[in-house]
C-alpha cells in the first residue's frame, strides 16, 4: 500500500491529484491539460498554486510545458511511474503499541512517513506490508519470492526480520536498516541512525542548566527484551555525560504498563512524594511523562522550578501533548526520508550504500 505524507503544501496535493489521474490512465500520453486559470477554478485553488503544481508535474517528468501550446502529458510517462519500488516489511505483532511501547511505535510509525514523504517528492514508490518475523525456510521463501517480485529495495525498520536480511543480502538485494537496535545491530547492510553520543550530551548540557546536582531515571520495565535492553544501552550513555557533569544519578524501574493506570500512579506518587525530590527526572516512556505531569502539578511539586522533567523519543509525541517538557528529539521522520533517498538514488545512479548517522535535536517545550 503507497500512502502519501499527512502534510503537504497545496501545488504538492494537486500534483498529486493529477499524477494519479495520469497514472490511472485518465490522462493519457499526448493528451493537452487545460490551462492553469481553468485548472485552478477546477481545483478550487489559487493560480500561483496551480501552476507551482504544473511546475512539479514538470519536474518530475509527468507533463511537457510548451510556450503559447499549453500542457501535455509526456509521450514517455508510462516509465516514469513505478521506477523505483522500495519495500518496507512490518512485523505485525512486534508493531503494536502495547508490544514495543507507545513511543516506539509513534517513532516507528514516524520513520514510515518520512520515507512516504521523501517518496512522493521523488515520485516513486514505498510498500508497506505485515510480515511474519519468522526463521521458517518455507515463510522466508514466500517472504523472498513477494520482495524480489514487487520492489527493487528494502528498507527495514528497527532490528527485526534477522533472518529475512540474511536472505535479502545472499540474494544481493539493496537494503538498509533505519534505526537499528544499537545492542543486536549487525553490521552486514548499511544502518541509518541518529548520533547517540552526541545527543545525549546535548541533553545533559540541557538538563545541567535545571537540574545541577541530582537526576533520577523514572522508567517502565519492558518485557521484551530487544527493547528493555535498547533503553538500557540509552540511559547508560546519558548517564555517562550526567555524571562527567557531576551530576549524581539514579534510577527507579516501575511495572511496564501501556497506558495510565493506578497502579502507575500509585508507584509514582510513593517515588515523588515519599522522599526528597531529585532535581530532575528523565522520563523515557509516555505513560509515565503523562502521570508524571498529572502528579506534579496536583500535589504541586514546583514542576518547572524546583522539579524538572526531560525525555527522549520521536518528535510527534510530548512536543504536542506536553509542550512544557524539554526532551531530545528523536529524528525519525529525517530518517526514514533519508533511508527513501538513499534506496532511491543507489536503484536510479548505482551510488554506494553507506551507514548514515545523522544529529538529534533538543525540544525546549514551552520556552
Amino acid at each position: 500500500m503507497t500512502e502519501y505524507p499527512k502534510y503537504e503544501t497545496i501545488p504538492e496535493k494537486i500534483f498529486r491529484l493529477i499524477a494519479a489521474k495520469i497514472q490511472s490512465g485518465q490522462l493519457r500520453a499526448g493528451d493537452r491539460l487545460p490551462g492553469d486559470r481553468q485548472l485552478a477554478e477546477e481545483y478550487e485553488v489559487g493560480r500561483s498554486s496551480m501552476i507551482a503544481a504544473l511546475q512539479l508535474l514538470q519536474q518530475k517528468g509527468y507533463i511537457d510545458r510548451i510556450p503559447m501550446r499549453g500542457s501535455f502529458v509526456r509521450r514517455n510517462v508510462e516509465k516514469i511511474t513505478g521506477e523505483v519500488r522500495i519495500f518496507a516489511p512490518l512485523p505485525e505483532a512486534v508493531m503494536l503499541p502495547e508490544q514495543i511501547g507507545f513511543a516506539n511505535f509513534v517513532a516507528e510509525n514516524e520513520m514510515q512517513q518520512g520515507m512516504i514523504a521523501e517518496a512522493n517528492q521523488r515520485n516513486f514508490s514505498v510498500t508497506f506490508r505485515h510480515m511474519e518475523d519468522s526463521a521458517d525456510p518455507l515463510v522466508l521463501r514466500r517472504q523472498l519470492e513477494i520482495i524480489s517480485e514487487s520492489a527493487d529495495a528494502v528498507a527495514f525498520i528497527g532490528p527485526q526480520f534477522i533472518h529475512l536480511r540474511e536472505q535479502v543480502i545472499q540474494q544481493r538485494i539493496p537494503a538498509v536498516i533505519v534505526e537499528p537496535n544499537q545492542i543486536f545491530h549487525s553490521e552486514e547492510l548499511p544502518s541509518i541512525s541518529y548520533n547517540r553520543e552526541t545527543a545525549f550530551s546535548m541533553l545533559a548540557d540541557r538538563v545541567a542548566r535545571d537540574a545541577p546536582r541530582t537526576f533520577e531515571f523514572i522508567y517502565l520495565d519492558n518485557p521484551t527484551v530487544s527493547a528493555r535492553l535498547d533503553l538500557e544501552y540509552r540511559m547508560k550513555v546519558f548517564e555517562k555525560y550526567l555524571i562527567a557533569r557531576n551530576i549524581e544519578v539514579k534510577y527507579h524501574a516501575l511495572p511496564y504498563v501501556d497506558r495510565v493506570s493506578p497502579e502507575l500512579v500509585a508507584g509514582l506518587e510513593k517515588i515523588l512524594t515519599g522522599r526528597a525530590l531529585p532535581d530532575g527526572a528523565c522520563c523515557p516512556h509516555f505513560p509515565v511523562v503523562m502521570a508524571v505531569q498529572e502528579i506534579a502539578l496536583r500535589k504541586n511539586l514546583g514542576l518547572g522550578k524546583k522539579f524538572h522533567v526531560f525525555g527522549f523519543t520521536g518528535g510527534g509525541i510530548f512536543s504536542l501533548t506536553y509542550p512544557f517538557v524539554p526532551y531530545l528529539r528523536v529524528p525519525c521522520f529525517e530518517l526514514g526520508r533519508l533511508a527513501s533517498e538513499m534506496l532511491c538514488e543507489h536503484v536510479v545512479s548505482g551510488k554506494k550504500l553507506q551507514s548514515r548517522v545523522i544529529d538529534g535535536t533538543i525540544y525546549e517545550g514551552g520556552r
